[in-house]
C-alpha cells in the first residue's frame, strides 16, 4: 500500500478527505474523481457502485490511518 501512496496526488487527498467529510449522498457512480482516487489507492477498480456509506466509511478510515 506504500507504493500507492506514492502515486496519490495533492488532488486525489483532497478528494479522499472530502469523502470523509461526509459531503456526499449518492452512490460512486455521483462522484467519478472520488472513486478515482480511492481505486488508485487500493490498487484495482471498484467491484460495484459503493453507496453514500460506504465511500464515507472507507475514506475516513483512510484518513485515520493517514495521520
Amino acid at each position: 500500500m506504500i507504493e500507492r501512496h506514492a502515486s496519490m496526488s495533492e488532488q486525489d487527498w483532497l478528494e479522499i478527505k472530502l469523502g470523509a467529510s461526509g459531503y456526499n449522498t449518492g452512490t460512486s457512480d455521483d462522484f467519478p474523481a472520488l472513486a478515482a482516487a480511492i481505486c488508485k489507492l487500493r490498487g484495482r477498480p471498484l467491484e460495484y457502485r459503493m453507496s453514500a456509506a460506504w465511500l464515507l466509511g472507507f475514506c475516513r478510515g483512510v484518513m485515520e490511518m493517514k495521520q
